[in-house]
């Protein structure tokens, strides 16, 4: 997969001791914000006795904790280098070093539970975008489960309500009151290379995926930034819908 700019920004980052540098979160996030974020995604997926995807799983951050609750876990990666630092950590779990626009899973089953955190705003094109989500919920068994978390979105886009939007503010007042960690930036993607995400485009996207309802879902407060980010959950009905017109896609 040479000059692929996700890639290298993960493999020039994998070998770090600091899972804030290894996991490309901001300079400034604290270890009360990675706890955070891990409860988050665990309250949102419910992992618990179930098989887990995670797509994009990096050095493991959430795969950690995920795997450690699923019957099955299953980590799919761009970075070659990022998976052998989580392949020490999981040395019994399947790894993968796969791009997920371009190899086939099929290979791997199906899975109670898709986790896509912080990975799908890497697209480079509504192509490339629309068939990261085909595929990573073509893994997703009837009746299961997907996260796509930490999404990007414009403000008016956001699911956050009122007490949300004022907590995290609150929040931001706090940390920057308070101890901040300093080091040094992690390397950003090149300008221009990821497209800009918003609901109306992913949810196109989701309109080609059959037995697919979904729900928009602020990130807990305290999550690295929560208060620019949604995550989206996703369901897979167990029998096919009557028809596409008959009923809603969204979740209610």
């Amino acid at each position: 997969m040479p000059g692929n700019p996700v890639r290298d920004l993960h493999d020039s980052v994998a070998g770090s001791d600091d899972a804030v540098v290894a996991s490309t979160r901001p300079a400034t996030t604290t270890d009360i914000e990675m706890r955070r974020m891990v409860e988050d995604v665990m309250a949102k997926l419910r992992p618990d006795g179930m098989s887990v995807l995670d797509i994009g799983c990096g050095t493991g951050v959430l795969g950690l904790p995920v795997a450690e609750r699923a019957t099955r876990y299953v980590g799919v990666d761009l970075s070659s280098k990022a998976l052998s630092v989580l392949h020490a950590r999981l040395p019994g779990s399947v790894l993968l070093n796969a791009d997920v626009t371009k190899d086939d899973l099929s290979t791997l089953g199906t899975f109670d539970r898709v986790l896509v955190y912080a990975a799908l705003h890497y697209v480079a094109s509504e192509a490339e975008g629309e068939l990261f989500v085909r595929t990573a919920l073509e893994r997703l068994a009837p009746g299961g489960r997907a996260l796509f978390g930490n999404l990007p979105m414009p403000d008016a886009d956001l699911p956050h309500t009122p007490w949300q939007r004022l907590g995290g503010v609150g929040w931001s007042v706090r940390r920057r009151l308070g101890h901040r960690p300093r080091r040094e930036a992690t390397t950003s993607m090149p300008a221009g290379y990821c497209i800009p995400l918003n609901r109306g485009l992913i949810e196109q996207w989701l309109r080609g995926v059959p037995q697919v309802r979904w729900r928009w879902v602020a990130p807990r407060v305290g999550v690295p930034m929560q208060r620019t980010r949604a995550d989206l959950i996703v369901e897979k009905s167990l029998a096919p819908r009557p028809s596409a017109s008959a009923i809603s896609h969204e979740l209610r």
